[in-house]
């Protein structure tokens, strides 16, 4: 995640995207199966129809340069966190942890919809940026 935070802050300009505009539920329901209506009300919260999506994401586009000098002093740049984790003991890449690449990019692609908070997986996600930072971000896995 520290990867994924890093990238945000040396973001100048995020460029655009089309969001999916059909089948929320539906789609809700085939990614998380058996999950789903437990993860459905959260998912509900977030989830905002094209128009009102592009208006925020515009929000967004607009205060760019103010949101990433207020983020940028709270970030730990990645290899500061890496090498907290390993001075406590601790493992650095989801392989370590028995999670593949695949599993990984499911994870960061599907994670956003599941707590019921504003996250930076929802920040890059309504940007456009989540799917081309993957795999940037799961370097190395």
């Amino acid at each position: 995640m520290a990867k994924c935070h890093n990238l945000l802050i040396l973001l100048v300009r995020p460029a655009g995207f089309e969001p999916a505009a059909y089948g929320f539920e539906e789609r809700m329901r085939n990614t998380f199966r058996d999950i789903a209506e437990s993860i459905l009300p959260f998912a509900r919260q977030k989830y905002l129809d094209v128009p009102a999506l592009q208006q925020r994401r515009q929000r967004i586009l607009d205060r760019w340069g103010e949101i990433r000098r207020a983020v940028a002093p709270a970030v730990i740049p990645a290899e500061i966190s890496t090498a907290h984790l390993k001075a406590a003991g601790a493992v650095c890449r989801a392989v370590d942890l028995g999670i593949s690449t695949e599993e990984l990019r499911f994870a960061y692609n599907q994670a956003r919809w599941i707590p019921n908070r504003y996250t930076v997986l929802d920040l890059t996600a309504e940007i456009g940026v989540s799917a081309d930072w993957l795999d940037a971000v799961s370097g190395g896995v």
